[in-house]
């Protein structure tokens, strides 16, 4: 055999174990993975968390996600030493240009408002309130006009885009507070509590939760834009048979119609009462949009309370005044309804800073998206 005319063969034999190890080389570093993109096990879902279907009066909806969070109660609470399951709201990632520059979508926009409501600012106020409501804070008192200076100082400082008015008539004193609309035509809604207290006791669950929750609320609500107009109420003398309400929702509907002008009450009286730590939230409407809508802001923005519905006929707190006017009408409040109601015990030692923080960014969040959310001021 002749060598040097096998040395080309040679040559491409070794030239070809070379380029085909090459490519093995390659094609090695360029598998795909189970779990790139277009996998099944890549795929997540981008749409809203079910809404789960209205329960019957009475029926009881769990919150869900992140309900097992245990939180302090604060100084408040923590005289009963008790601990409570608290499921911190959702921020969802603001759009570029959230802060006014762009565009964000409202449900961006309600996060911000919710996340804005801080559990220790409420505790604080929950401590102030009560500070001047020894031994009482009754309507006609030098403790409830205190309280209601108080809220308008407390309210202005963080919200200078409202108008906080003390409404006088016949030795009441109604507190205003209006957050305008942008679109006349989108009508208005009311969210409402009462200042005033019974004689027997300081009235911290009482009203004074449903006061604060309102005005924590109109405090939220002043950092953005909205269709409608909100207007936030303290009202006089529920204690004796809703006078300041039934004075307000009389007025009111001589030049307010019922369906084009005030669209919906919602009424915030004794929010904090909760021994056994269950962030159970009585929602009083027997409207399934409505029920559908508190269940989507407690699940989307994980608020973590146990929805409990029930019918909403009115007879013990000033949402019956705007019944009574023709109104539509909601309440939000405890569901463990407070053995120290009207007591001399109805003190801030027995209230659940945690549930009722969470029934104020409930009520806000629904209000919010009722209200139509455009942007931030």
């Amino acid at each position: 055999m002749n060598r040097l005319a096998d040395v080309p063969s040679r040559a491409l034999a070794l030239w070809t174990i070379a380029f085909f190890s090459l490519l093995s080389s390659c094609v090695s570093s360029t598998d795909v993975s189970p779990t790139d993109a277009g996998s099944p096990a890549a795929e997540v879902s981008a749409g809203k968390p079910d809404v789960p279907a209205p329960s019957d009066a009475g029926a009881e909806a769990n919150a869900g996600p992140g309900s097992d969070a245990d939180t302090d109660l604060g100084p408040g609470a923590s005289d009963v030493g008790q601990k409570v399951s608290d499921a911190r709201p959702s921020t969802p990632d603001v759009a570029p240009g959230g802060d006014g520059g762009g565009a964000s979508t409202a449900k961006d926009l309600i996060g911000q408002l919710l996340a804005s409501i801080d559990q220790k600012e409420v505790q604080q106020a929950v401590m102030e309130l009560y500070g001047m409501s020894l031994p009482n804070r009754a309507s006609g008192t030098a403790n409830y006009r205190k309280a209601t200076e108080w809220a308008k100082v407390m309210v202005e400082a963080k919200a200078p885009a409202v108008k906080v008015t003390f409404i006088e008539m016949a030795g009441l004193r109604n507190t205003e507070i209006v957050l305008p609309g942008t679109d006349p035509s989108a009508g208005m809604y009311i969210v409402g509590g009462h200042m005033d207290s019974v004689a027997a006791g300081p009235g911290a669950d009482d009203d004074g939760s449903g006061s604060i929750g309102t005005m924590f609320v109109a405090r939220a609500f002043a950092k953005f834009k909205f269709k409608s107009e909100v207007r936030f109420m303290l009202f006089d003398a529920e204690e004796r048979g809703f006078v300041g309400s039934t004075q307000y929702a009389r007025a009111l509907r001589m030049t307010c119609e019922p369906t084009t002008c005030l669209k919906l009450y919602v009424n915030l009286d004794m929010i904090s009462n909760d021994p056994r730590n269950r962030a159970a939230i009585n929602v009083t409407t027997t409207d399934p949009q409505l029920r559908a809508l508190h269940t989507q802001i407690n699940t989307d923005y994980m608020i973590g309370a146990m929805l409990v519905f029930g019918g909403n006929n009115c007879g013990t707190s000033d949402d019956c005044s705007f019944q009574r006017s023709g109104y539509k009408t909601i309440e939000i409040k405890e569901d463990d309804f407070s053995p120290n109601w009207h007591r001399p015990s109805d003190t801030m030692a027995n209230q659940n800073v945690t549930t009722m923080t969470k029934n104020i960014k409930l009520a806000a969040g629904v209000l919010a998206s009722l209200a139509g959310i455009e942007g931030v001021r």
